[in-house]
């Protein structure tokens, strides 16, 4: 069984991410998030076959606490959407808090400091293949 939200969705909002439509990470920064959550609340009812109540998040940004960025082809980010053998290179990203997104400069500077090779998933090989980052909500700390 899979969900399948409706492509024919209004594309009237500005997407706040300058990578969106490029990177994997996002698929509906361009529509309202108030037509994201009835569409999404459509195809759980539709693919469950009854009524399933959804209820939007208070905050539709930097909600995920855990990130695994692709480290690969001389690039940290996530794999283009539609394309997992690209890596879109990222600066900033606003799936995750502030904190962790501040951490993608440090991330690109250590990888040239310390001459790291990211990874090949081609010719598999490389030094580093991803990079998981965690922010904990209950102590604010990063990882």
């Amino acid at each position: 069984m899979a969900l399948n939200i409706s492509p024919n969705l209004p594309r009237t909002a500005q997407p706040r991410c300058p990578y969106f439509g490029e990177c994997g990470g996002c698929a509906m920064q361009d529509v309202e998030y108030t037509e994201q959550v009835r569409a999404k609340q459509a195809a759980l009812s539709d693919l469950l076959g009854r009524d399933v109540p959804v209820t939007p998040s208070p905050e539709p940004y930097n909600y995920r606490f855990k990130m695994e960025y692709v480290t690969a082809f001389g690039r940290i980010g996530l794999r283009r959407m539609g394309d997992y053998k690209q890596v879109v290179d990222l600066r900033e990203c606003h799936l995750v808090q502030p904190r962790v997104s501040s951490l993608l400069a440090d991330l690109h500077r250590w990888r040239d400091e310390f001459e790291i090779e990211t990874y090949d998933y081609l010719a598999h090989r490389g030094d580093l293949r991803y990079i998981v980052t965690r922010h904990a909500f209950s102590s604010d700390e990063l990882m």
